[in-house]
């Protein structure tokens, strides 16, 4: 990860109702940094997908959105859009913010009158590969290894 802007990578996590803490949902987002040529390093968008459980049971037991969003400093917002999965075609409103490490996001989704709260962590997957990429570096023909 180039710095803690880099979103690129899994996410699992989980949104909530705002008047049901027991209900959770979780879901998984793959995201992808857009190069945005001439856009300051502080104000980054990206792109990306996500998958959950359809708790409603209706016509498929999974629902799908397209993420697309922008990170600036600490703060991340981004809209996801259902596929139409199951007729699921709302988009809903996500902001947060990043914690120091890059490793979690914690905010609010808004979608018309409906609100709730939702976190969201870099994948073990991810996070072990970024340390394996941390601690080895090829040097000429050599791979040096903390």
């Amino acid at each position: 990860m180039e710095s803690v802007t880099d979103l690129s990578g899994e996410w699992s996590g989980c949104f909530r109702y705002l008047d049901d803490d027991q209900c959770e949902t979780p879901f998984l987002m793959r995201l992808t940094m857009n190069s945005d040529a001439g856009a300051p390093r502080w104000a980054q968008s990206f792109a990306g997908d996500c998958s959950e459980p359809n708790l409603d049971g209706f016509l498929t037991d999974y629902l799908y959105a397209f993420i697309e969003g922008s990170i600036a400093s600490d703060t991340v917002t981004f809209q996801k859009t259902y596929d139409g999965s199951a007729y699921f075609a709302h988009s809903v409103l996500y902001v947060g913010t990043l914690s120091g490490d890059g490793l979690r996001i914690e905010g609010r989704w808004v979608i018309e009158s409906l609100q709730g709260s939702f976190f969201m962590e870099r994948t073990a997957t991810e996070m072990a590969f970024e340390e394996e990429a941390k601690s080895e570096h090829v040097l000429g023909d050599r791979q040096l290894t903390y």
